[in-house]
């Protein structure tokens, strides 16, 4: 079907990287929380400069806790603003996810969710293929994380994304309909 994004893949993106590091978390809970014990337990004790969106019914302000800026949740405007100023993202590994970070051409490392082989199917064939790292939630080590996305060769999403695949299929089915009806 090729990308489907909330974002628009026509507008070029111009990045300040004012976020170094960029974690979204995700997900059904408690994998949800699961996962941001481990992470918040890791930035405050690397004492590691990062912003957090936590994925919760809250308000977007901002709380701070250590080198952590942290959100509750964010609104579309200030959620792309987020991903595209931020050098490197951590965050799982969605559909949605996945096509917003293709869409603004992101460098990520995926985190699939537990018990979602859909998930671990993509970060496994992504990474297969040079366009994203990945690294499992019980091995998950911030250090390692960040290391990882300092060296990984992220490869360009080619054409392929960003081609509209499905407009074609949907005017061929369209034709044919219309020839059906015309008999």
């Amino acid at each position: 079907m090729g990308l489907l994004s909330q974002f628009n893949d026509d507008i070029i993106y111009k990045s300040k990287y004012d976020i170094e590091l960029l974690i979204m978390l995700s997900g059904p809970e408690n994998q949800r929380t699961i996962f941001e014990n481990i992470i918040m337990k890791e930035l405050i004790k690397y004492k590691i400069k990062a912003t957090l969106v936590r994925g919760v019914k809250g308000n977007d302000v901002p709380k701070y806790v250590e080198n952590i800026t942290i959100y509750d949740f964010v609104y579309a405007d200030m959620y792309k603003h987020l991903i595209i100023n931020s050098k490197y993202i951590i965050c799982r590994a969605g559909y949605t996810s996945i096509m917003d970070l293709i869409v603004l051409n992101k460098k990520a490392l995926l985190v699939p969710t537990p018990f979602h082989p859909e998930q671990e199917f993509l970060v496994k064939r992504l990474f297969k293929n040079g366009y994203f790292p990945y690294m499992e939630q019980d091995k998950f080590d911030i250090l390692k994380a960040l290391k990882i996305l300092n060296n990984f060769s992220f490869k360009e999403f080619n054409s392929v994304f960003k081609e509209k695949v499905y407009e074609k299929y949907i005017y061929q089915l369209d034709e044919k309909i219309h020839n059906k009806k015309n008999r």
